[in-house]
Order: structure tokens, then sequence, then C-alpha cells
């Protein structure tokens, strides 16, 4: 896999680590509600973080003049 080069490129990149972010965290707080862990604090902060990562990533995408 080529790095990206241009600005739309690494803001779709962010976007798809975003995505990962979301799915991972997403798949912790089910376990956490199987096994009856409660709510975890940090999958949750995470999760948030995630979506910003992937509309931070998206609004790059957009604004990108290339």
């Amino acid at each position: 896999m080529k790095p990206p080069r241009s600005a739309r490129q690494w803001s779709l990149f962010a976007a798809g680590i975003g995505v990962l972010i979301v799915l991972a965290t997403s798949l912790i707080g089910v376990y956490a509600s199987v096994q009856d862990l409660g709510a975890p604090i940090v999958p949750g902060i995470l999760f948030v973080g995630g979506w910003v990562v992937i509309l931070g990533g998206l609004v790059g995408f957009f604004a990108a003049d290339e």
C-alpha cells in the first residue's frame, strides 16, 4: 500500500482510523455488557473520540483544495 500523498488521501486515512476506533470500542462495549461489567468509561470516551476523528477526516476531505 502506498502512503497517502494528498490532503484528501490523508483525510480519508484519518477517517478510516476513526472507523476502526469506533468498531473496536463498540465491540468492547458489547463484551462489557454481555459480561455484566457495567459501563466502562474509557471505551466510551474512545468511542466519542473515534467519531470526532471520523468527522474531522471528512471535514478535511471536503475542505481540501485539490
